[in-house]
């Protein structure tokens, strides 16, 4: 159990039965311990904020290939469903997904995209555009972590196109 003194110390207390029916019990100090629980969420929050008001979709990938994190602008860029980009989920199975709906392209082509995608080098950064079957024009930029893993960000510039076009 934990408790909070009146002087703001934090301690655990664990209370374990003796053979001769008494008890034992061990008082620990986690005062540092909360604080930096406590820290620890309030950068969280403050991170999930920031994810969640910037205008570029990003994509958070572990050296794994599976999904770490994204904020919500990712999948409406990618017109992704409800639930596809949960964290744990592998790389294989998001391009899976989205070949399967058309989005790397229609036969042949679309394989050959899902294929590229695939075995990419993750270790060198890249960029590319494409152009969303929803007719959004997207700079994607790929970029590697240190440990492994890459950081993918997604740009409308559909504005910029239209206006270059004019």
């Amino acid at each position: 159990r934990r408790r909070r003194r009146p002087n703001g110390t934090v301690i655990d207390v664990r209370t374990a039965p003796l053979p001769d029916g008494g008890y034992i019990s061990v008082v620990t100090d986690i005062t540092p311990l909360t604080q930096a629980e406590a820290e620890l969420s309030r950068h969280t929050e403050d991170l999930a904020a920031m994810l969640a008001s910037i205008r570029h979709g990003i994509v958070l990938w572990g050296a794994d290939k599976r999904l770490v994190a994204s904020n919500a602008i990712a999948a409406e860029l990618m017109n992704h469903p409800l639930g596809l980009l949960t964290p744990g989920r592998p790389q294989d199975d998001i391009v899976g997904d989205m070949l399967q709906r058309g989005d790397l392209g229609e036969g042949d082509v679309g394989r050959t995209v899902a294929r590229e995608l695939l075995g990419r080098d993750r270790s060198q950064p890249y960029l590319r555009s494409i152009t969303t079957r929803s007719g959004r024009a997207l700079d994607i930029r790929s970029d590697p972590r240190p440990g492994g893993g890459w950081v993918t960000t997604f740009t409308d510039v559909t504005e910029a196109r239209r206006t270059e076009e004019e």
